[in-house]
């Protein structure tokens, strides 16, 4: 009787995109979920006006910026964040598609 293949063994040759997928599938999910942190951060910020509010990574100086200046560089972050998670789920897509059209 013959065994039929597992999955490990039909995935062969196309570990490598299923791992990169896997990786830009993490990163997208990552960078999806921190959008929804800086406009709750950046209106902390402003209200308190110190810098305790902020993450120790972020730069000081933004407790004294205006408030121009914060919506902008907020606004600013919330739209890179945003294109590359997209670009993460865009290369997960075409990487898990690739792999799949080898299979078969």
């Amino acid at each position: 009787m013959q065994k039929t293949p597992t999955l490990w063994s039909l995935t062969k040759d196309q570990r490598l995109r299923y791992s990169g997928a896997v990786l830009a599938l993490l990163l997208a999910a990552a960078l999806t979920f921190t959008v929804p942190l800086i406009a709750p951060m950046t209106i902390d910020g402003v209200i308190s006006g110190s810098a305790d509010v902020w993450p120790h990574w972020l730069p000081s100086w933004l407790a004294t910026a205006s408030l121009t200046t914060l919506l902008c560089l907020a606004s600013a972050a919330i739209v890179l964040l945003t294109v590359f998670a997209g670009v993460f789920q865009y290369w997960r897509t075409r990487w898990v598609a690739g792999a799949a059209e080898q299979i078969v």
